[in-house]
């Protein structure tokens, strides 16, 4: 009697090794299998950052050129409206510089 409880109490403890042997084994596939998701998602923000930062750049050098053909544009209106300015103080007969 005492050799069948033997048995049975090595039986029990082998079945519980067992268990936590493949409780191990998920916890290490879980673990894996969230890691990988974690590198995925990462690698995502970092490609999503990379074309962000060259369409954000692409979008600067539209501005600055823009910019550029603005200050361009205001300089010769405002030649120009100065000389249709003294132009028009002429057709009074106004004194010019």
């Amino acid at each position: 009697m005492a050799r069948n409880a033997a048995l049975a109490f090595e039986r029990e403890q082998k079945q519980r090794q067992r268990e936590r042997r493949k409780e191990e084994a998920a916890a290490v596939k879980e673990r894996d299998r969230r890691e990988k998701a974690v590198a995925k998602a990462q690698a995502a923000i970092e490609k999503a950052k990379a074309e962000h930062e060259k369409r954000a750049s692409t979008i600067e050098t539209g501005r600055a050129a823009l910019e550029k053909r603005w200050k361009g544009e205001d300089a010769r209106w405002q030649k120009q409206r100065k000389k249709l300015e003294m132009a028009v103080r002429r057709a009074r007969g106004i004194a010019t510089d």
